[in-house]
């Protein structure tokens, strides 16, 4: 019999086979929405979509881009938003 928490969308259904050749239904959890730019709202290139605990597995160069930014604002944003600190420095 399923858990009840397995019963709701918050788990995805998969079919897996063992290594003993049966044929078993796995709940997986499903993994977030993509991350956004805090100022459009684009979806940002470069970061993975995992949960929390997978993403503090991940090195750090794999968890955003290298750049000032990063992770945080699409790179038109990121553009603009250097050009303006130079700018009125």
């Amino acid at each position: 019999m399923v858990r009840g928490k397995e019963k709701s969308g918050t788990y995805k259904r998969v079919m897996r086979r063992t290594p003993g050749g049966k044929s078993v239904l796995r709940f997986l959890r499903r993994n977030p929405a993509k991350a956004q730019c805090g100022k459009c709202a684009a979806d940002l290139a470069g970061v993975p979509r995992k949960r929390p605990r997978e993403l503090s597995r991940l090195a750090r160069t794999q968890r955003r881009p290298q750049r000032m930014f990063g992770g945080v604002l699409c790179t038109k944003c990121s553009r603009r938003e250097i050009i303006t600190k130079s700018r009125s420095q």
